[in-house]
């Protein structure tokens, strides 16, 4: 077999995830793909994780470990590219597992329909191992096994529908390598799909989308909570300004569209975030605030916005106003948000 079809790497980045970790790698092990690079990026843990890794040396020479320091999941997936020698690539997350037929299914749709990245579904489980279909990412497809065919534009407007979940992670996707000639995951940033999935989408000639839920995620229910929310969730801004520039600057007119509303509907949400869970020397709300108000002028003489999305957005951030009151009431406008977004006016 070996002789027959390519190499794919298998990327994984690895930091403190003792208990799922093997779980993980037994999965890419059980691959019936069997022409794989397995590149763990081993981070120095505070656990057994790295000790766990090298222990799978012995196992399968298929596998190699790089050790390093910690620096990030953008920094061990641009570690694992640099260092990738197969003609296609995939990453998964150290604490999430795939299908056994995860890496085949998704090469034979890539070689049928002459495909630089092929996206598959993904099933969310919470701790206990309870499974739950990610409704965001299976409501386009109607239960009903379907592949879709995208050109790179359209496959970009899939970051700001039914499918964005499943568009803007990394560990859904078979990428041809050479994608990653000039593209890097952003160092010392959260959210770093965000900066990446669209300018991948954008080089290739065309893109494969299967229904077919062969990636499992293991959720985090607390990401919106006091708990975890800091500055650093504000990196998503950041790349979805980035989003605004590269369309509206590469003359892509609706997709800039998109992008805007995208951003002030994030905008609203963060000004809210900010309000009930940082402390005032946090705060930056007011900062917040002005970037809103001036990408709104912007947004009202948008032709391509249509006028049910600026009532959306406007709504929203009436809504997130109200929300900063308590933190049982924002989660309600939360809720709200999400309802309102996803009301469709034909």
């Amino acid at each position: 077999m070996n002789s027959e079809v390519p190499l794919i790497s298998v990327i994984v980045p690895v930091y403190n995830v003792e208990p799922y970790l093997k779980t993980c790698i037994d999965s890419i092990l059980k691959q019936t793909y069997r022409n794989l690079e397995i590149i763990l990026v081993a981070s120095t843990s505070i656990d057994n994780s790295v000790v766990i890794c090298d222990s799978y040396l012995q196992v399968d020479s298929r596998l190699q470990v790089l050790h390093t320091e910690p620096q990030g999941l953008s920094a061990a997936r641009n570690i694992g590219v640099s260092m990738a020698s197969g003609t296609y690539l995939c990453f998964v997350d150290s604490d999430d597992f795939i299908s056994q037929n995860f890496v085949e299914t998704l090469y034979g749709l890539s070689q049928k329909y002459d495909a630089d990245i092929v996206q598959c579904n993904f099933l969310e489980i919470s701790e206990n191992a309870t499974y739950s279909i990610c409704e965001s990412c299976t409501s386009i497809f109607n239960d009903a096994l379907e592949i879709h065919i995208y050109s790179n534009v359209d496959m970009c407007a899939n970051l700001y529908n039914d499918l964005a979940d499943s568009s803007t992670a990394s560990w859904t996707k078979l990428y041809r390598k050479e994608l990653f000639m000039n593209v890097k995951y952003p160092i010392g940033k959260i959210h770093e799909d965000e900066g990446t999935s669209y300018k991948l989408f954008y080089l290739a000639k065309r893109v494969a989308v299967t229904s077919l839920k062969l990636y499992y995620y293991r959720s985090n229910p607390l990401s919106l909570t006091r708990a975890t929310y800091t500055l650093k969730k504000q990196d998503s801004l950041q790349f979805s300004e980035e989003q605004m520039d590269f369309f509206r600057e590469g003359g892509y007119d609706k997709l800039y569209a998109l992008a805007l509303k995208k951003y002030m509907i994030s905008l609203s949400e963060h000004i809210l975030l900010t309000k009930v869970y940082l402390s005032k020397k946090e705060r930056n709300d007011t900062e917040l605030e002005i970037k809103y108000k001036a990408i709104y002028k912007i947004a009202a003489k948008n032709l391509y916005l249509p006028i049910y999305d600026k009532w959306k957005i406007t709504l929203i951030h009436t809504l997130a106003k109200l929300g900063s009151m308590t933190p049982q009431l924002t989660q309600h406008i939360l809720f709200l948000r999400r309802l309102c977004l996803q009301i469709k006016i034909k």
